[in-house]
């Protein structure tokens, strides 16, 4: 049984303006050890459906409805609040987005630390204040004794940020939720954190949910990815298949936007088109439809579902909400394909199987897996004997072998080499061609080193200091440019050698 189970949930706010579909219909689940990224543009809904599980929405304006949301044997929206709060920053810890809001201005960093472990571990507070210090100096913040007595203000950002990650890893929990943990810290202290969380999952088992926007730790930390849009799941699917051939237009234009070596470095970077809809009007159809470049009437008039699309290239399961996909999943013939690949890398003949299409009844050769886009239909396997004859292929005449090729199928290829002979035309003379075959190819070796072409002699600097304009492909030599040092320092060199 997966460790967190949500289906269908769905948070709404009830404004003077309309109702905020802030998340619409999201189902998605998490295994023991696990790491789930959660990935999307500013509004999608990611952190609103990570304070859902955490019973954080406000009420009113917000309303939370769900079929079920499980973790491990209890379902969350349906525990009281007293239940629930043993559960909070005990067994599920988060890590919130902005931690000068999250923690409390009036109170030091020892009161705030020390609170999670007297309430939920029952700890002494010189225990609890010994294990803070601890989590402290793990997040990298120098010293961490004397930080204990700080108040927020009195911190950076980043130590802040540094102080909320170690209050959510303090209770060891089960599931962490981490959003955006690493925006505002430096590179290095970034890696040391996101080192600390993998410790942490491989001591305990603890399965991590990582918001960020950083796609580049989403694909070194997690195993599985949602891609949100509008409060929807456009695509999940493993980490490495989802990079690799992403399905969905939204996920295909998340991933080229991030910069890379490759290309011209004057290029402006790539940027979807138009802006993220209102979730209070949002359009008819897909969401995403507006700012699509491969949409159809289709998009416009219904929204898609999300659906389960078997991997190309893994055979894992992935699901995408789009109707653009639907013709380019699975490819049943690839097991055909790589069956014959097999073969032939065995020895055999490519013409030991034959393949007959559905919608005709002559058989047709085994083709490579390259040319099968050219091919309408699946193929099957014909069960035909070692003895049987392959069946009569229907093809045009070939126009590179000419008509007489075509008719007549007992003409030999090449004529016999004693007739090339006589059908090979004599060279044309030519004025300027020698005619004396005796004549060496090339003058012997003592009158080619006597041979010194005159050259211009280089102004001072070298040919770079020339001020003459570019006259193009010429005959003479004084367009060549000199690249490296100057031609008289490199007489002297050879002088003192």
């Amino acid at each position: 049984m997966a460790l967190l189970d949500v289906k269908n949930l769905r948070v709404r706010f009830e404004t003077h303006h309309g109702v905020v579909n802030a998340v619409d219909g999201v189902s998605f689940y998490l295994e023991e050890g696990e790491t789930l990224g959660l990935v999307g543009e500013s509004g999608s809904g990611k952190s609103v459906t990570n304070l859902a599980l955490m019973g954080l929405i406000p009420s009113p304006p917000g309303i939370v409805t769900a079929e079920s949301v499980r973790f491990g044997n209890k379902d969350l929206l349906k525990l009281p609040d007293e239940e629930l709060r043993k559960i909070r920053g005990n067994e599920i810890a988060m890590i919130f987005q902005d931690p000068m809001t999250s923690l409390n201005p009036l109170l030091t960093i020892d009161r705030q630390l020390t609170e999670v472990l007297q309430l939920h571990k029952g700890l002494s507070r010189s225990e609890a204040r010994k294990l803070c210090i601890e989590g402290l100096g793990d997040v990298g913040i120098p010293n961490p004794e004397g930080r204990m007595a700080a108040y927020p203000h009195e911190l950076s950002g980043g130590m802040r940020q540094r102080v909320m990650i170690a209050m959510g890893l303090l209770c060891k929990p089960k599931l962490l939720i981490a959003d955006e943990p690493t925006t505002a810290l430096d590179v290095t202290i970034q890696a040391q954190i996101l080192e600390l969380m993998k410790d942490l999952q491989e001591k305990h088992g603890t399965a991590i949910i990582l918001v960020t926007h950083d796609l580049g730790v989403v694909a070194g930390m997690t195993d599985r990815i949602n891609v949100m849009y509008a409060g929807r799941l456009s695509e999940t699917g493993p980490c490495e298949d989802l990079f690799a051939r992403p399905l969905h237009p939204y996920t295909r234009g998340l991933l080229a936007s991030i910069p890379t070596l490759e290309g011209n470095p004057d290029d402006p970077l790539y940027s979807i088109p138009g802006t993220p809809p209102d979730l209070a009007d949002l359009p008819k159809g897909c969401s995403f439809a507006p700012r699509c470049d491969k949409k159809t009437a289709a998009c416009e008039e219904d929204a898609p579902a999300l659906k389960v699309f078997q991997d190309e290239v893994t055979g894992m399961q992935r699901r995408v909400a789009c109707f653009e996909v639907s013709t380019k999943g699975f490819d049943p013939n690839r097991a055909l394909f790589e069956q014959l690949e097999r073969q032939e890398q065995e020895g055999h003949k490519s013409t030991s199987l034959v393949w007959t299409a559905k919608d005709s009844k002559k058989a047709v050769p085994a083709i490579d897996e390259a040319e099968s886009e050219d091919v309408p239909s699946i193929f099957m396997p014909d069960n035909h004997g070692d003895d049987d004859p392959v069946a009569e292929v229907a093809s045009e005449p070939d126009p590179v072998a000419g008509p007489e090729l075509a008719e007549d199928s007992d003409a030999p290829l090449f004529p016999p080499m004693d007739e090339r002979s006589e059908l090979a035309p004599e060279p044309e003379s030519s004025d300027k061609q020698d005619t004396d075959s005796e004549a060496p190819l090339f003058p012997p070796m003592d009158e080619a080193l006597e041979f010194k072409p005159e050259l211009e002699e280089e102004p001072a600097g070298g040919p770079l200091a020339m001020d003459s304009p570019d006259l193009g492909e010429t005959d003479d030599d004084s367009d060549w440019k000199w690249i490296g040092q100057d031609p008289e320092n490199d007489e002297e060199d050879k002088n003192k050698a």
